[in-house]
């Protein structure tokens, strides 16, 4: 696997696939984009491509029924939240700083937010008493983590501002309690579109997940 993500961190770097940015927000409500064949790719850093490998081999032990994750579905999901962290600083135990914390969700149509949700955390996560934000590089909502959350580094907390906790969380999220097979592409839809009921979010995260998964097949 070692050998795997070197090869991985030098390819990704070249990988080209469209992306435009064009606001709306997803269910866990953050920021997402269209994609477009006329802009480059995100290339993913190498700490947070190991976080996307660690979680896609992983996930198979709080989630027996779900086959099918992979890093590459994960990096599509990476790519619109966050731009794989892009910006921010990231500690070799996955810790992200500055935090990305999205826009304050109070229905005021910030960033297409036209639903309120009141705070459910006590601004632990989000730092805001009065309305929930979404949280982290894969962008959770308080109360969505609160139920998907998960321990990526073994450190003892699950903490949706460190990249390895973020994204097995997000693998498990995705998951779903259900049954589900993701090299399906009709489950996989349905995974994604329960991480986002919008239908370009998942147009997006797919165009990213494929391109990602076609820089690897095409060694």
């Amino acid at each position: 696997m070692v050998e795997v993500i070197r090869w991985l961190r030098v390819l990704l770097g070249a990988v080209v696939i469209g992306v435009l940015a064009a606001i709306s927000v997803n269910a866990l409500g953050s920021p997402v984009r269209d994609a477009r064949s006329d802009a480059a790719a995100r290339p993913v850093p190498p700490l947070v491509l190991d976080a996307y490998v660690n979680a896609a081999a992983r996930i198979a032990e709080s989630a027996p029924n779900c086959s099918g994750m992979s890093w590459s579905i994960l990096a599509g999901v990476g790519a619109v939240e966050s731009a794989h962290a892009g910006g921010r600083t990231l500690t070799a135990n996955g810790d992200v700083t500055p935090q990305v914390i999205g826009p304050r969700l109070d229905g005021s149509g910030v960033g297409g937010n036209i639903t309120p949700f009141p705070d459910s955390d006590g601004g632990i996560l989000d730092g805001d008493l009065e309305y929930d934000r979404a949280v982290g590089p894969m962008q959770f909502l308080p109360q969505t983590w609160a139920r998907w959350g998960r321990d990526g580094n073994d450190d003892g907390t699950s903490d949706p501002h460190n990249i390895f906790d973020a994204t097995l969380g997000a693998a498990a999220y995705l998951c779903g309690a259900a049954p589900a097979d993701l090299t399906d592409r009709t489950e996989l839809t349905v995974a994604i579109t329960r991480y986002n009921r919008s239908s370009s979010y998942v147009a997006e995260v797919l165009a990213y997940a494929d391109t990602y998964s076609a820089a690897r097949l095409a060694d």
